[in-house]
């Protein structure tokens, strides 16, 4: 009889274990259990790869050279006024003066006349006969500067001497815009010695030396007529 209840006994749990089995809240709890175990698993790995990034990053941390920090210079403008001009210099400098402030007299009482005009020159042909091209040119300037070099000429633009330093022909001078224009064109430098400041001699281009010559030059075209030769000058 006891083994009869035993055996009883046994189905009778056996039975519930079925029905509890076939429980929805059996179930619920069974389906909670199966995902609770991978979320963990899940976890676990993710906490493992946290530190496993951790030490990477530490140690490529510690293989970097520490950057060096220079430090940055400032440099400040220096003033204009710290420099002084040596005073030596200035005084060589202002010591200087030209020829002309010494030698040469003022006088602005002579103003321009109607004899200061350039005056009409001629060479006649007598004169001209057997000379040059160039000899021509040199003959017609020595008239002009003449006129001016003579004690009737006022002191505007009298002169106290002239020279013809050179004359030639300029190749360029077909091309150069020259008015008038002949067939007889020569470039003439000549010097002349002046008298005194102011005159009308200071308007032409050139340099003074320090016997108060002035080194100038002109273009000058020259007509052959019937009884000689004239010369005009010729401007761009």
């Amino acid at each position: 009889m006891r083994g009869a209840d035993s055996s009883t006994e046994r189905n009778c749990l056996l039975e519930k274990f079925v029905l509890d089995y076939r429980s929805p809240a059996f179930l619920r709890a069974a389906h909670a259990n199966r995902w609770a175990i991978p979320c963990k698993a899940e976890a676990l790995m993710k906490t493992k790869m946290f530190v496993i990034v951790l030490l990477v990053v530490i140690i490529l941390a510690s293989c970097v050279p520490a950057t060096k920090v220079t430090p940055t210079k400032t440099i400040v403008p220096l003033s204009i006024s710290t420099f002084d001009p040596p005073t030596s210099t200035i005084e060589s400098v202002q010591s200087l003066a030209t020829p002309t402030e010494f030698q040469l007299p003022f006088n602005d009482q002579n103003v321009e006349s109607e004899y200061c005009q350039y005056p009409s020159v001629k060479l006649s042909v007598s004169d001209a006969q057997g000379l040059s091209d160039d000899e021509i040119a040199e003959k017609l300037m020595g008239l002009h500067l003449a006129y001016f070099n003579a004690p009737q000429a006022p002191d505007w633009c009298r002169i106290d001497g002239y020279k013809i330093d050179k004359i030639y022909y300029d190749e360029r001078t077909p091309s150069l815009p020259l008015v008038p224009k002949s067939d007889l064109m020569r470039v003439v430098q000549y010097s002349i010695k002046l008298i005194q400041i102011p005159n009308m001699w200071m308007s032409l281009a050139g340099e003074i030396d320090q016997e108060n010559w002035l080194h100038t030059g002109a273009n000058v075209a020259i007509f052959h007529l019937d009884d000689g030769y004239i010369m005009k000058f010729a401007y761009p």
